[in-house]
């Protein structure tokens, strides 16, 4: 099948896949094709990308997942086939201020995404702008990149890795190294990227990609610095010599100045989501039927 596709240029390159741009000489349209790095003591296809094929199987039926359309041997390579999509969220929100009807909309999209990823038992866990595909055409956003998906069973909670997702838009226990979890963290960094494409500026920030101490700051100087109950695990985190925190009592601010487009309902589906218990959050079906979105204009 190596002839079916002219390969164009990459798109983007991440730890464990790179993806380029190819037309499908088949029908004359353009397809993104993503391949695995595999390790050098690696044999036969890796098992990441065998379990990505899996979780994709299931959720890209979803309109609001990118769509993946073939798996082929592609010279020698195992190439996933996807939709091709030109940009992406980051990208749009760096272009230009998006009104408060666009941001209701994109939420909607991107909450129904959600849902429909929970609802095949499927974690994301690496939700952020640059994963979220822009389909202009339409005016959809599609969620992709379910390289770092994991498929979860009952009881609802499991032990995963504790290294997930993209800094920024990591939930507070996995900063404090929990790594028994559920649907919660798709759902903070979910809250992360709604405040972001109401403000066009990332939520939270860190001085430096190792430096997670600055990042707890930005999020309790926001949100006020949580208690135990609040928090489970934060006492005997913050117990550790190297966490400076524990001497820094932040009161929470108020939600409806800091985002003031996001109105009343808005603001409380946005507190909602980046509730510090996780399991006190929103879940995704619930935002699906918050007040917010009541009045949506499609």
């Amino acid at each position: 099948m190596g002839d079916r596709y002219e390969f164009i240029g990459k798109l983007g390159e991440g730890g464990f896949g790179i993806v380029h741009k190819a037309i499908d000489k088949t029908t004359g349209k353009f397809v993104a094709v993503k391949f695995s790095k595999q390790n050098n003591n690696e044999q036969g296809i890796p098992a990441r990308t065998l379990r990505e094929i899996g979780i994709l199987n299931m959720v890209s039926v979803s309109d609001f997942v990118v769509r993946l359309l073939a798996i082929e041997e592609i010279n020698g390579r195992l190439g996933l086939v996807f939709e091709f999509l030109d940009t992406d969220l980051e990208k749009l929100i760096n272009s230009v201020p998006l009104p408060p009807s666009k941001v209701k909309k994109y939420m909607f999209q991107l909450c129904k995404a959600l849902f429909d990823i929970h609802g095949y038992g499927v974690l994301h866990r690496d939700l952020k702008p640059q994963n979220v595909l822009f389909d202009r055409d339409n005016d959809i956003l599609k969620i992709a990149d379910l390289g770092l998906g994991r498929s979860f069973t009952l009881p609802e909670h499991g032990f995963y890795t504790m290294q997930l997702g993209t800094s920024y838009y990591k939930a507070p226990e996995i900063l404090l190294d929990s790594n028994d979890y559920y649907t919660g963290p798709d759902i903070w960094s979910l809250g992360c990227i709604f405040a972001e494409m109401s403000t066009g500026k990332k939520l939270f920030t860190r001085r430096c990609y190792s430096d997670v101490n600055s990042q707890l700051i930005s999020i309790f100087s926001l949100l006020g610095t949580p208690t135990e109950e609040e928090l489970p695990g934060l006492t005997s985190k913050l117990q550790s010599s190297h966490w400076q925190t524990k001497h820094l009592r932040y009161k929470c601010q108020d939600l409806a100045a800091v985002f003031p487009s996001l109105g009343a309902d808005g603001v409380d589906l946005l507190s909602k989501m980046l509730t510090y218990n996780p399991a006190q959050r929103i879940s995704a079906g619930a935002a699906l039927e918050h007040p917010y979105f009541a009045e949506l204009d499609t």
